[in-house]
């Protein structure tokens, strides 16, 4: 299953540099829908993305980027919820 999500990731990284904005911003809410929808998937189909050497490098950067923002957006989020508490 995180193979198979792995793949369909990969692909939608690809389309985030495309010269298609249509692509982009598919991919972009592709993207966002997925880290809500399954956060722990996500990070793991990420992770596995970042650490393929053979993977392109453009395609391993912007998973290492998007692994970052999300991993630092939940961070300051769980920071907001114990604060709170």
């Amino acid at each position: 299953m995180t193979e198979q999500a792995a793949q369909q990731m990969l692909a939608v990284l690809e389309k985030t540099v495309s010269q298609n904005t249509n692509d982009q911003k598919q991919a972009m809410e592709f993207i966002a829908a997925a880290c809500q929808q399954d956060f722990p998937v996500f990070v793991q189909c990420l992770s596995m993305i970042l650490r393929t050497q053979q993977c392109q490098s453009f395609v391993r950067q912007a998973a290492g980027l998007q692994l970052k923002n999300v991993l630092c957006a939940k961070e300051t989020e769980t920071r907001s919820d114990y604060l709170e508490r």
